[in-house]
């Protein structure tokens, strides 16, 4: 089946209604995110790690905080390590490409899919 082609239809720990599994799958359908929003309990986490387990996809959780900052969820750049490695020359890092000083947040890594570090 190709990856188009899956639909949700519960997991082995997860009964899953008919509304519910046709939000699931148009949000899919469509390729687009699927926020839930409710009560602490009602299950929310335990339809993202259903979804997860289903698809046999990689499950990449975001704890959000009141003081978090969207660019921190993204990627982050470590400027400092560049200007040291710049001045002082004792690393294996090569300078010249600034991919080896950005580590990707849970946001970044979810656009960047499964190879994102």
């Amino acid at each position: 089946m190709s990856e188009k082609n899956r639909s949700f239809r519960g997991g082995s720990k997860y009964v899953l209604d008919d509304e519910l599994a046709k939000i699931v799958n148009v949000s899919m359908a469509l390729e687009m995110p699927l926020l839930l929003k409710g009560e602490p309990g009602t299950g929310k986490t335990m339809l993202a790690h259903a979804i997860s387990e289903s698809l046999k996809m990689p499950l990449i959780v975001l704890n959000v905080k009141s003081s978090m900052k969207l660019v921190d969820a993204l990627y982050q750049y470590d400027t400092l390590t560049r200007l040291n490695d710049s001045r002082f020359g004792d690393s294996n890092r090569n300078v010249s490409n600034i991919e080896e000083y950005i580590r990707m947040g849970k946001i970044g890594q979810a656009f960047a899919g499964s190879d994102a570090v």
